[in-house]
């Protein structure tokens, strides 16, 4: 990707500021691989401090086929999402235009609209 423009930042951050975050509070979405017929998303908590979820939804059938939880239960850690909560927390992302969603427990915002693995706004 070249290099971004300040007016492109910008132009991000004024399309999300009046936005309402809250759902999303003390919890970490991103995508992490993404193609025509799947993508999959990496969950977890705001901190970091909790092992991921990862979830396979398929964009032809138009739902989540698969929650792995197999982190969890290496580090041996009880879900600190719900199935609900994950499909909910899923479908609200995905209206945004946005590759990486993080709120904090004080409801600071952290996004990263362009591609993965690139900085945060």
């Amino acid at each position: 990707m070249s290099e971004l423009k300040k007016q492109d930042i910008d132009s991000i951050i004024s399309k999300y500021n009046d936005f309402d975050f809250s759902n999303f509070k003390e919890s970490f979405i991103a995508i992490r691989q993404k193609n025509n017929s799947e993508t999959i998303y990496i969950l977890g908590d705001s901190e970091g401090n909790k092992p991921l979820y990862f979830i396979e939804y398929d964009e032809v059938k138009g739902k989540i086929v698969k929650i792995n939880k197999s982190m969890l239960k290496k580090a041996k850690i009880t879900d600190y999402f719900n199935d609900k909560e994950i499909e909910k927390l899923i479908s609200h992302f995905r209206k945004y235009d946005i590759v990486l969603l993080s709120v904090d427990e004080d409801n600071n915002v952290f996004i990263n609209p362009f591609e993965i693995n690139s900085l945060l706004y």
